[in-house]
């Protein structure tokens, strides 16, 4: 992930919790994850433009940690989609539209747009219909259940070529009946 989208999402965060003291964010606060490294850094770029006032933790020199709370001029650009920073920020959003055709949405860089159209839901409840019918062991049936489920709820986010891989290693072991479903699949993630 680039800086300027680093410093979006973070920034949201600090935006979601602004009705906080201070937040302190840890790796599995964001999904996906954020580097403890990444979040110290990109908070203290947030904290040089007047963002979020930022309250460092340092051993000697080095940072180790740290809190903040979003400014108003933080809630501005938020608000404001990044638009009016002294800092080039991305504010990732996403629409999903479920079950609906000839649907048009605007889009100015800013936006992930997620279109299940009847033919993907089909094929998830297809994929959930030969893994209920075809698999033995409830424990199995569960674990790719639960990536399907994922995946699904992942498509036009960032975690979901990760939700994709999950899911294909949990489906290793039944490559011979969920094969025919991978195609269809590797298109709704690019």
């Amino acid at each position: 992930m680039k800086d300027n989208e680093l410093r979006g999402v973070i920034l949201q965060k600090y935006y979601e919790r602004r009705r906080s003291p201070l937040s302190m964010f840890k790796e599995n606060d964001f999904d996906p994850q954020i580097s403890k490294e990444d979040i110290l850094h990109i908070s203290e770029q947030l904290s040089q433009h007047h963002l979020i006032d930022w309250k460092p933790i340092k051993n000697g020199a080095r940072l180790v940690d740290g809190g903040g709370k979003i400014t108003a001029d933080g809630i501005d650009v938020i608000e404001n989609k990044g638009k009016n920073s002294s800092i080039q920020i991305h504010i990732p959003q996403s629409i999903n539209i479920n079950n609906s055709n000839g649907v048009q949405i605007g889009n100015d860089n800013t936006q992930t747009l997620t279109i299940l159209s009847q033919d993907n839901l089909q094929l998830f409840k297809k994929i959930e219909s030969t893994v209920n019918n075809e698999l033995s062991t409830s424990a199995e049936k569960e674990e790719i259940l639960s990536k399907l489920k994922a995946l699904e709820s992942s498509l036009g986010k960032p975690s979901c070529v990760s939700s994709y891989q999950k899911f294909i290693g949990a489906i290793a072991n039944h490559m011979t009946i969920l094969a025919p479903f991978i195609p269809a699949l590797t298109q709704l993630i690019k």
